[in-house]
């Protein structure tokens, strides 16, 4: 998280890697861990931190995408009313 807040949207590969068809990140930890952050750059340095899951197969499972994506279009809906 720290390398997301000092680098912003400048921080590449291993750190970060978009999510193909989507606008959303997946945030990788540091480590062994298999620890993912699915997550909206938003503003320059402000980002909106939508699912967190342990990473099991190699592909980002679509059910955890599609989690995020939910969770970013009750966000957007929240900032329309």
């Amino acid at each position: 998280m720290e390398l997301l807040k000092g680098y912003g949207v400048g921080l590449g590969f291993p750190h970060v890697k978009k999510l193909a068809g989507t606008q959303l990140w997946e945030l990788r930890t540091a480590g062994e861990s298999k620890v993912r952050v699915i997550y909206v750059a938003r503003y320059g340095k402000k980002f909106l931190l939508l699912h967190g899951f342990v990473k099991k197969e190699q592909k980002t499972p679509r059910r955890e995408i599609a989690v995020a994506e939910e969770r970013l279009r009750e966000h957007s809906s929240r900032l329309t009313v």
